[in-house]
């Protein structure tokens, strides 16, 4: 789904919507409570972000994926739940496989490094286990309390941050940030210099280890000042991808934006193409997410697939921090060699 905007601040349809947000707390919490999470043979690090949709956590489970890989860790497979893909799984994604089958999550995540879907968790790590995994990161893991986690790491984005503060459907809270809060071993921190204040104080009150990290974007664009640019998103945070074209300076003449995780049909692709024939001078980016749902179904002769061009959003840990992070890892594993 994408941010409705009374998720921006506290206002009467946000408080009017109070009762069930706290009663949707209670029920998160009282599934953790009740749940006993299954324990497995292998390492387990969880990534996850406090709020619905756009929180900075793929790109961060990319990031986490290279460092362990740069570092000579082996057999690291990445566990999705396919959202919005039709797969139960568990099954391992391949490259011929598309969004409406897999989710465009899990499409992007398996181009870093196997990767697994299954609705069930439990039975998507057991399946990756069995096919030779060692370590195993969970994409939007922190909120499935059938797992026993051996690291549990959340992502606090300050393009993000904690909308209005409140819980599913009031705002974009998941649950409680302070029970978030608790949860986690680590905190990763995108945008640092755009935290709200008081929630800093919050992630340094915490005691908890902070990563730090910066942002990179990629793009192919070489000539900027002359090219007339229409946005196309169906992100969870589509705001984050205006301001990340904003700021490199990209003018955009057009937004176009679906919902989250929108599957495109032929006949969106189809007046797309015409709205970039009709006008040579534009060019037109869109996300590494939304690039993926476009396939042989809905785009037959790549036509839109050969003009778009892609913004990349990679997460890079500083490197003063890797070390916080490779630490606490290694201890866990020393843990299952002992």
């Amino acid at each position: 789904m994408r941010e409705p905007n009374f998720w921006k601040n506290k206002n009467f349809l946000s408080l009017s919507l109070l009762p069930i947000g706290l009663l949707y707390h209670l029920i998160v919490r009282a599934r953790f409570n009740l749940t006993v999470p299954k324990k497995t043979t292998k390492l387990i690090i969880s990534i996850g972000s406090p709020v619905i949709g756009g929180g900075g956590k793929t790109p961060t489970v990319i990031s986490i994926t290279n460092l362990l890989s740069s570092n000579n860790y082996k057999n690291i497979s990445i566990i999705s739940r396919g959202y919005k893909g039709k797969e139960l799984g568990p099954l391992e994604v391949q490259k011929n496989h598309k969004a409406e089958k897999v989710g465009d999550e899990a499409l992007v995540l398996s181009n870093v490094t196997k990767t697994y879907v299954s609705k069930n968790k439990i039975k998507g790590i057991e399946f990756a286990i069995k096919n030779g995994s060692s370590i195993l990161l969970l994409d939007d893991g922190y909120h499935n309390p059938s797992v026993k986690k051996d690291i549990s790491i959340l992502v606090i984005d300050g393009m993000v941050n904690l909308g209005n503060g409140m819980i599913f459907p009031s705002g974009p809270l998941k649950e409680g940030f302070k029970s978030q809060l608790k949860r986690c071993d680590a905190i990763i921190v995108i945008n640092k210099k755009n935290i709200d204040k008081y929630l800093l104080e919050k992630i340094i009150n915490s005691k908890k280890p902070i990563i730090n990290s910066k942002v990179n974007y990629l793009h192919k664009i070489k000539e900027i000042r002359n090219k007339k640019i229409i946005g196309l998103c169906g992100i969870g945070s589509p705001n984050k991808f205006f301001n990340a074209l904003a700021s490199l300076s990209f003018k955009v003449t057009k937004q176009i934006i679906f919902n989250n995780h929108h599957l495109y049909s032929r006949e969106e692709v189809s007046s797309l193409i015409k709205l970039l024939d009709n006008d040579p001078g534009y060019s037109m980016l869109t996300t590494e997410k939304d690039y993926v749902r476009f396939s042989n179904d809905n785009d037959p002769e790549s036509k839109l697939r050969n003009k778009l061009n892609i913004l990349k959003m990679e997460i890079e840990i500083l490197e003063e921090d890797k070390h916080i992070l490779l630490d606490l890892i290694e201890k866990k594993i020393q843990v299952y060699k002992n």
